[in-house]
């Protein structure tokens, strides 16, 4: 399952099959599957994760959806991955985590998220939009 939001940055980017593309914030691994899919078994998906425990729900997911165009990149801040590493890349995928703060409150959320932690959100998704 997928929400329906998580599915529009590689909608919306459509890659054609057989590209080669970036996804720089790949867990949990939606995306990532998704964008194997489009590029086809003639793609190639390069999925980028810092996180260790976000990178093996990521392992997990691709290994259940069979995405076999997928090189994990684990372990390894975006910000870090220079552009000569990955010189075949055409398209790049930067959907960030944020935690669902700065929406609308769901049930059972106490309050609006403190500004610093927007600010703090909005700057690191500047500086991963620039690197790309």
């Amino acid at each position: 399952m997928q929400d329906k939001a998580s599915c529009l940055p590689v909608a919306c980017l459509n890659p054609p099959p057989g590209a080669s593309l970036l996804d720089a914030c790949a867990a949990p691994g939606m995306k990532t599957s998704q964008a194997a899919g489009a590029v086809g078994k003639c793609g190639k998906v390069v999925a980028v994760e810092r996180s260790s425990k976000r990178a093996a729900t990521l392992k997990e997911i691709l290994a259940k959806s069979e995405a076999d165009a997928v090189t994990t990149v684990l372990e390894s801040d975006f910000l870090d991955v220079r552009p000569e590493e990955h010189p075949d890349v055409e398209y790049l995928v930067v959907d960030p985590s944020c935690s669902g703060t700065g929406m609308v409150l769901r049930p059972g959320d106490a309050s609006d998220p403190p500004q610093e932690r927007l600010d703090k959100l909005a700057g690191l998704q500047t500086r991963l939009l620039l690197h790309a």
